[in-house]
Parts: C-alpha cells; sequence; structure tokens
C-alpha cells in the first residue's frame, strides 16, 4: 500500500520492488477503483443522456436515425441496468487494458535483450499508470465542478492538454482532430514514465524502452485516425 504513495516521490525505489517481488495486486485494484469511481462520477455529473446526445451526434451510424428512434435511445442511457453494466464493464475493461500494455511492455523487453514474466509488467504498467490516473481525476473533477453548464462538456476530452483543444471538433477533419488529440502532455508524459518503469524492471536501456512505446504511440494513433473516418 506504501508503494501508491511512494511512486510520486520514490518511483525508482517502487519499480525495483516491482521487479524483484512481481507485485501488482494492489496498484491494479487501486486504478480500478480510482477510475470506475471517477469515471462513474462524471458521466452522472455531465448526465448519461446529454453523453449519449454528444455521441449520437457525432456517430456516423446515428445519422439516419428518426428525431424519435435517437430520442428513445437517448432515454435508455440512463436506465438502471444500462447504469450496472457501465458499473460492471468499466473495472474488467480497464483490467483488460492494462494486460494488454503488459503484453507490450514484455514484447519490448524480450526484444530489448531483457525478458520478464507477466507480473513484472503488469507491476510496472499499473504503478507507472496511477500517478497519472489521480492527476487526472482530480483535474478532470475540478474542471466539472466549475463549470457553469456541465451538460456541454465531452468526458473524453475534458483536459486541454492536447493540441485537439484547440480545434473546433465540429468543422475540423476526423482524422486530424485524433491525430492532434494524440499529442497530448499527459500521455506523453506517462509514456515517458513508463518506459523509465520498463527499463528499470526489464534492466534496458531507457533509450530502448521508449523506442518501443513510440513506436505503440504511432501505431495506435494510425488507429486511431482509421476508427475515426468510420464512427
Amino acid at each position: 500500500m506504501a508503494a501508491l504513495i511512494e511512486i510520486f516521490y520514490s518511483p525508482k525505489k517502487v519499480f525495483e520492488y516491482v521487479r524483484d517481488q512481481r507485485a501488482w495486486a494492489i496498484a491494479l485494484i487501486a486504478n480500478l477503483l480510482l477510475m470506475t469511481a471517477f469515471l462513474t462520477g462524471v458521466q452522472h455529473a455531465i448526465g448519461l443522456e446529454n453523453i449519449a446526445r454528444q455521441q449520437m451526434e457525432s456517430n456516423s451510424f446515428t445519422k439516419n436515425m428518426t428525431p424519435e428512434q435517437k430520442e428513445t435511445a437517448i432515454s435508455q442511457a440512463s436506465t438502471p441496468s444500462r447504469q450496472i453494466i457501465g458499473l460492471v464493464a468499466t473495472p474488467v475493461v480497464i483490467a483488460v487494458i492494462m494486460a494488454f500494455f503488459a503484453v507490450l511492455y514484455m514484447a519490448i523487453a524480450a526484444m530489448s535483450g531483457g525478458p520478464i514474466k507477466f507480473s513484472q509488467a503488469f507491476g510496472a504498467a499499473n504503478y507507472s499508470a496511477w500517478p497519472f490516473n489521480v492527476v487526472t481525476a482530480i483535474l478532470s473533477c475540478i474542471v466539472v465542478f466549475i463549470s457553469a453548464d456541465r451538460s456541454e462538456l465531452d468526458p473524453q476530452h475534458l483536459l486541454a492538454f492536447n493540441a485537439g483543444a484547440f480545434m473546433d471538433k465540429a468543422t475540423a477533419s476526423k482524422p486530424l482532430y485524433a491525430l492532434a488529440s494524440s499529442f497530448d502532455i499527459l500521455i506523453l508524459a506517462q509514456m515517458a514514465f513508463a518506459a523509465w518503469a520498463l527499463s528499470i524492471v526489464a534492466r534496458i536501456s531507457l533509450g530502448k524502452a521508449l523506442a518501443g512505446l513510440i513506436v505503440i504511440w504511432v501505431f495506435m494513433t494510425a488507429i486511431r485516425m482509421g476508427f475515426s473516418l468510420v464512427f
């Protein structure tokens, strides 16, 4: 438990602990609890129906729906069953994402000459994500709290730390907007921090770890741009 606090002022010690003890459980639980509470709270503050309306207005698949069909779909967004599904699905999705990145960390480490176990990679992924999840949650809650009209907030873009924040989402090219949004200060900082964590856990150079994560970032950005053309 102390490692969750030490990561803010003595991260190297924490990552060495992860490497030697293959620790990950506490960090995973902390991330799941924090992000589930944060995302659920933000969704309810903005309004599930407002979020559903925003998504339908920007989704190409719903353009052909009649106004009545759209209103019916929007009204169903806040039903108890949908809320329960969202509450259960959120931690599952987060855990899967963390496991996915752990596998990628293992691949980078193996190609860099420092193979590691899944438990070590999983620990590196969770502990390196924790401080950024805390900062994101705090800053996002402040934005929601001081907002004059919460119904107009976009839950996916609450913080203006990326180039996309300075573009008009309604008129900008979707691929260009997706690319600009990927140049996010917090995301890039987390990537650098994760690379440092991986270099310690896998005993590889920081350059190799960072190069591997940059390749992943470029690949995921390209996928995000591709999806923006469809959805």
